[in-house]
């Protein structure tokens, strides 16, 4: 599976229900379980190794921490977040206004670094 694939399948499984919490837990309590975050079921200790989304959302999550911006860029591409006035259809021209980034040529480096991180991340984690 290339990273491509297994960044479509991280964007299927992070829209999941069962990923998301399920249904009777507030955000609130989601983000008091992890401590500030949402974290992603893995981390509950369920005594399996973690899926290939679950080390890609982890890497998500500690990429945000050193560059938000990256992370945003990240989860635009692959349907993650919602912005304003912005249909999953636009062009990365349209995501990169929405997201403040100053022209398309900063949004496609941000976008590679980001996927370099990840990849950085899944090698590291044997991913």
């Amino acid at each position: 599976m290339n990273l491509d694939q297994k960044l479509e399948a991280w964007a299927r499984w992070e829209l999941t229900p069962e990923t998301i919490g399920g249904a009777g837990k507030s955000l609130f309590e989601k983000l008091q379980e992890g401590g500030g975050e949402i974290l992603p079921p893995s981390t509950a200790g369920q005594g399996s190794a973690p899926s290939t989304s679950e080390k890609i959302s982890l890497a998500v999550t500690r990429l945000a921490q050193i560059n938000p911006r990256a992370a945003n860029v990240l989860r635009a591409e692959y349907g993650l977040i919602t912005l304003p006035g912005v249909s999953p259809t636009d062009t990365q021209a349209t995501r990169a206004k929405a997201l403040g980034v100053p022209s398309l040529r900063t949004y496609r480096r941000v976008f590679k670094s980001a996927r370099d991180f990840i990849t950085e991340q899944l090698l590291k984690n044997k991913g």
